[in-house]
């Protein structure tokens, strides 16, 4: 058998330095974060972006369609409005949780 040769299954761990969690070398680190969407229903959005908080992708989208107070209350209670297309020009905003490692990647999808 060959002295040199690393099996399959062998995976090099290392521990990450914030959290202090094990991880296989080479394996994304998730970071959790939030996409705020906005565009027509049953469509690709036209509006993309990620977000820290859900706070903040609620004020955001408030800000781009000119939402109320209230309306900005509920999509961050909710994570779904509908709008009024002719007013706001898209139909629905949307924000939801997710986990990948690349948080840019959902901005200007």
């Amino acid at each position: 058998m060959l002295d040199n040769v690393v099996p399959l299954c062998y995976t090099i761990h290392r521990q990450d330095k914030r959290s202090g969690a094990t991880r296989a070398k080479g394996e994304v680190e998730m970071s959790k974060h939030f996409i705020g969407m906005a565009g027509m229903r049953g469509c690709l959005p036209n509006m993309c972006d990620s977000y820290p908080t859900r706070g903040q992708a609620a004020e955001s989208l408030g800000l781009v369609h000119e939402l109320s107070g209230r309306q900005v209350k509920q999509l961050r209670r909710d994570g779904f409005l509908e709008l009024n297309l002719a007013e706001k020009g898209n139909e629905i905003c949307e924000i939801v949780e997710c986990n990948c490692g690349d948080p840019d990647s959902h901005n200007d999808c």
